[in-house]
């Protein structure tokens, strides 16, 4: 079995958190994770990535391969569900950076393009 595959298997079945379990705000106050909040998932039917998030105000939407290049690069703005194109993103496994630009944790998710 190649490396590669064994990594992704790893990443799949591990079910690795990525992302900061807590956010601190500077009030004190514990904020909820963005990752609690936050979806996101690839639509194979109309290529495109569908980000639900509940927080009011601009965001940052990356995605990486597994070697950690970016691959997709798009600013959303103030949007709680927004549609990514995507088809340009070949088979394979991916991490999706979701990066508020307000004071917020930012969360990573994996995906599957199929």
């Amino acid at each position: 079995m190649s490396i590669l595959r064994l990594l992704i298997m790893l990443i799949i079945f591990a079910g690795l958190n990525l992302s900061d379990s807590k956010a601190q705000s500077a009030a004190g106050k514990q904020e909820q994770p963005a990752e609690k909040t936050t979806s996101v998932y690839y639509n194979n039917a109309s290529l495109e990535l569908i980000i639900t998030n509940p927080f009011d105000g601009n965001y940052l939407v990356q995605v990486f391969n597994l070697t950690g290049t970016e691959v997709l690069r798009q600013d959303v703005l103030k949007s709680s569900m927004a549609r990514v194109p995507a088809s340009k993103l070949k088979n394979g496994v991916y991490l999706v950076r979701i990066t508020p630009v307000l004071n917020q944790p930012s969360a990573t998710f994996k995906i599957m393009v199929k």
